[in-house]
């Protein structure tokens, strides 16, 4: 793969979490109450640097300045050094947070647990009272344009539909009742945000 492809997927990912981080921005009340973030299987660091960059939409921005921790098993290609931005080095489904956190973020990552119940369990165990868990993960059978299509990505092993994901935030002490759920037509990302209570 090629510097300019890398680059390009780099930024398609990104381009598509920044939709949801967009959302969760223009509510003030739910952004003045975080105070620390986790991006679990942060990858490249785009997310993570966005929640450590976060402002408010006063007339004069001010730095939300929350403590933000990117877990991934290589850093290598986030090359953002923050003051508030912690990088913890290893397996996402292991115990590695130092602190409870307020927003467990995972974009394009939890497809590549090898144990998801288990890893939701932990990531429950782990979130302050009301914390908030964004999950956002390819479902793997997909109708697209009216044909079944079924794409599985090395290192993959389970399949995720909507179904299946509530059930096991559900059996894992994840709020359902109280949940956001998305899914465009022809498009195979499942967004889901809950609550830990």
């Amino acid at each position: 793969m090629s510097f300019v492809d890398t680059f390009k997927d780099r930024y398609d990912s990104h381009d598509h979490s920044l939709r949801v981080l967009e959302i969760l921005s223009g509510y003030d009340s739910f952004m003045d109450s975080l105070q620390v973030v986790a991006d679990m299987g942060s990858g490249h660091g785009l997310d993570i640097n966005w929640w450590a960059t976060a402002e408010t939409r006063d007339e004069y921005p001010q730095p939300y300045n929350f403590t933000c921790y990117a877990v991934d098993k290589d850093h290598s290609g986030n090359d953002y050094d923050l003051p508030n931005l912690h990088k913890i080095t290893g397996n996402f489904e292991e115990r590695l947070l130092p602190r409870k956190v307020d927003l467990m973020w995972c974009h394009d990552a939890f497809q590549y647990s090898i144990n998801p119940l288990a890893t939701l369990k932990l990531w429950n165990e782990q979130m302050s009272l009301n914390g908030m868990l964004v999950i956002i993960v390819p479902q793997t059978f997909n109708y697209r344009f009216n044909r079944l299509v079924n794409r599985v990505h090395d290192g993959c092993f389970f399949t995720y539909n909507i179904c299946n994901l509530i059930y096991m935030l559900a059996v894992n002490g994840f709020d359902c009742k109280d949940s956001y759920m998305y899914k465009e037509p022809n498009d195979p990302w499942i967004h889901l945000a809950v609550y830990h209570y």
